[in-house]
C-alpha cells in the first residue's frame, strides 16, 4: 500500500502525462517546485493565443466530498500565490502572462479548473 506521499507523487506523475495529451504544445518545465514560502506542484509553458503562458498547475486527489478542488482553502492558495512570487523571480523564459489551474482526480477522471481565482 503506498504511503500517502507516494500516492500524491503517483497521481502528479499521472497528471503530467495527462496535461501534456489534452494541451498541445505545452512544456513542463519544474515538477514540485519548493521554497519556504510554498510549493507548486507543476509548472507548465503553454502556447495560448496571446503567446506563451506561465501555468502552475496545482494537482488534488481526493474521493468523496467536497470535491478535491473545494479542499484548496485560503492559506493553501495564499500559499500558492506567494510561491509563484518565488518562482518568477528566477524564471527566464519566453512566457509573457501566468495562469493558475486545479487538475483535480476523483478516482476514475480529471477535472481541469482553468484558470482559477487565487
Amino acid at each position: 500500500m503506498l504511503s500517502k506521499r507516494g500516492y500524491g507523487f503517483k497521481v502528479e506523475e499521472h497528471a503530467l502525462r495527462w496535461f501534456l495529451e489534452n494541451r498541445p504544445g505545452s512544456r513542463c518545465i519544474a515538477k514540485n517546485y519548493y521554497s519556504k514560502v510554498g510549493e507548486l506542484d507543476l509548472v507548465f509553458e503553454e502556447p495560448g493565443p496571446r503567446g506563451v503562458e506561465l501555468v502552475f498547475l496545482e494537482v488534488k486527489a481526493r474521493i468523496g466530498v467536497p470535491p478535491s478542488y473545494e479542499c484548496v482553502d485560503y492559506r493553501k492558495r495564499r500559499r500558492l500565490a506567494l510561491a509563484a512570487k518565488r518562482f518568477l523571480i528566477r524564471y527566464r523564459g519566453p512566457a509573457s502572462q501566468i495562469r493558475f489551474d486545479f487538475l483535480v482526480w476523483d478516482g476514475s477522471d480529471w477535472d481541469h479548473l482553468i484558470n482559477a481565482e487565487l
